[in-house]
């Protein structure tokens, strides 16, 4: 089991960002796919990866815009198939230095979301700020993430299921997309396979009762995450929203 750290702290005076609702940079997939592709994890496990790539047909790693795209968080996270590699680890400290800064000091030092490290704001102005200072703005979205269905005027791309606030894990990517911690053996395939038969363009869920039928399926699982606590893994709703900049 992936171990998070809980932060126990005061909540913060915005509402949202440890219930329901939150903004997040998230980095744009097809970066994170050829990282995936070219990484350690994959050369050593091709034949496995190249198994899951035969039997999911219609899975497009590329195309996933869900929440485990390594977002801009208060501590980088290596990109997928990289972790604990030095090299990985020194790039990652290198950029977006100033945009984890500012990050930090907006959350506040006594900042709290479920997992570590945390990558929610609470406004639109929040992460349209922290986006003018990433290294390479083209590299990330604005997403606003909820757990609650309400509608933030963007564009609602799907549903992913995952942690919430922080931890850059979703048990929809881990299985099939980037398999990562727990990949999926051989005999599980044809019936994960009907399990993401109806994700969409995105691959994403196109309604929350596929995302729960999904993540119901997933806990019967011998190969899968176990959540350390109840309803660990949030269905999650996936909007791009654009800032709303004045002058």
């Amino acid at each position: 089991m992936r171990i998070s750290l809980i932060i126990v702290s005061r909540m913060r005076a915005q509402v949202g960002l440890i219930d329901s609702v939150g903004f997040a940079l998230m980095r744009m997939p097809a970066a994170l796919n050829a990282a995936y592709e070219a990484s350690p994890l994959v050369a050593r496990n091709a034949g496995a990866v190249a198994e899951i790539r035969r039997t999911l047909v219609g899975i497009q790693p590329n195309a996933y815009r869900g929440v485990e795209r390594c977002p801009l968080a208060e501590a980088p996270d290596a990109y997928p198939g990289w972790a604990g590699q030095a090299e990985e680890i020194s790039r990652q400290d290198q950029i977006d230095r100033e945009a984890h800064r500012q990050l930090v000091v907006i959350l506040g030092p006594d900042h709290q979301c479920e997992h570590y490290p945390c990558h929610l704001v609470s406004t639109l102005a929040e992460a349209d700020a922290l986006k003018l200072v990433v290294d390479c703005p083209a590299d990330y979205e604005i997403v606003r993430l909820s757990t609650d269905d309400s509608d933030g005027g963007g564009e609602r791309l799907g549903y992913d299921a995952g942690y919430w606030g922080g931890g850059n894990y979703s048990i929809l990517c881990d299985s099939v997309l980037w398999p990562v911690w727990h990949p999926p053996p051989p005999e599980a395939l044809p019936m994960l396979a009907d399990r993401v038969a109806s994700l969409n363009a995105h691959m994403l869920f196109p309604n929350r009762r596929f995302a729960v039928e999904f993540r119901e399926y997933y806990r019967t699982q011998s190969w899968a995450e176990t959540e350390g606590e109840d309803e660990e893994f949030r269905i999650i709703a996936v909007e791009t929203i654009q800032a709303r900049r004045i002058g």
